[in-house]
């Protein structure tokens, strides 16, 4: 597989964990181990760490990181191997990258974070995504990928602080994603089309160069249902958008970019393949707010795409077309893995 041993691995594709942690536990706590070894005092987490690699891309004067899901990542690996020592190491080590990310990746300190140093790298998103492709550079703007994150960290690190007897800290976690969850539904939530978009830094709207140019139906407006920000309400109004076959509801899968967008390429790249591990968000959040018969579903499109491909030529790949039985770019690559743990967390729902 692509990890530690393809020049090193990408910070972001430490999710697979949260199914290799059933299979080795001790393996998969041990790779975690490696990005707190290398965290720098000030909590930063380099952008792809190997054996003789530590690459942080520098840009404009900041180096690049990746998604914040690490104390997430954490808490569920510590779900599934009950390591006390690990979740404490794990706990010091999420709350400096947490702090990292507050205090370098809000420029205009209004609460708000962007995507910083490199940040289409640092975005996870990497390539052929329709706002930064057609709107402008991820810092341009409030993003709610970003935030939203901050919110399920937060989460995270409070369920990590009550496992660990801190009572008054994970109050304090509660607290800070309370807030943010608050500014996210005032922000970034349009009452017009029911979904969440970026907004402008400076003013905080949906119009950065022309009218309402940020409102792009990307996967990442379901994020709030993951992170549990969203009302009832509100994620009754996305799953109404998520299950329109025309947007999203693909034969395959949840695509990354909605079917009815011009830029729309199933074959593309971030521009509508399915990525499994952002369609595992999907899953998880349709769980959270109770709709198990739609994530069993989903989890049914995105496995039927893979398992062809399986028999087809023995590969997991980096994503594949929500519309047809195709796979790219990369093949053998780690975090498809993440279908076993969306497979896993389905079957579980009928012993509820």
């Amino acid at each position: 597989t692509w990890g530690w041993g393809h020049g090193g691995q990408v910070f972001h594709e430490s999710l697979t964990m949260m199914a290799y942690a059933y299979m080795d536990p001790v393996s998969a706590m041990n790779s975690q181990r490696v990005y707190s070894e290398r965290q720098y005092e000030s909590g930063y987490i380099n952008y792809r760490t190997g054996s003789f690699l530590d690459e942080i891309i520098e840009h404009n004067n900041q180096l690049t990181s990746s998604a914040p899901w690490y104390a997430w990542q954490n808490w569920e690996v510590y779900r599934i191997t009950k390591d006390k020592e690990f979740l404490e190491e794990m706990y010091q080590s999420s709350k400096k990258f947490y702090n990292y990310y507050i205090s370098n990746r809000d420029s205009d300190n209004d609460g708000m974070c962007e995507w910083g140093a490199h940040a289409v790298l640092e975005c996870v998103r990497d390539g052929l995504v329709a706002v930064w492709d057609e709107v402008g550079w991820p810092s341009n703007f409030e993003a709610v990928d970003l935030n939203t994150m901050l919110v399920k960290e937060a989460k995270s690190l409070a369920a990590m602080a009550r496992e660990l007897g801190k009572e008054e800290e994970a109050e304090t976690w509660e607290e800070k994603a309370k807030l943010r969850s608050i500014k996210i539904n005032e922000t970034m939530w349009d009452k017009e089309t029911g979904f969440y978009y970026h907004v402008d830094k400076k003013d905080h709207d949906f119009t950065y160069k022309k009218k309402n140019d940020l409102k792009r139906e990307e996967i990442i407006g379901f994020l709030p249902m993951w992170a549990g920000i969203a009302s009832k309400d509100q994620a009754a109004k996305l799953v109404a958008k998520l299950t329109d076959p025309n947007k999203f509801w693909r034969k395959y899968g949840v695509p990354s970019l909605s079917a009815d967008d011009s830029y729309y390429n199933p074959k593309g790249y971030w521009n509508g393949p399915v990525w499994v591990e952002w369609d595992f968000f999907i899953v998880d959040g349709l769980i959270q707010y109770g709709y198990d018969d739609l994530a069993r579903e989903l989890v049914d499109r995105v496995a039927a795409n893979m398992i062809a491909q399986l028999k087809k030529d023995h590969n997991l790949w980096e994503f594949y077309s929500p519309d047809d039985q195709w796979a790219g770019y990369h093949k053998t690559y780690i975090w498809a893995g993440i279908i076993n743990r969306m497979m896993m967390d389905v079957m579980r729902l009928g012993e509820k």
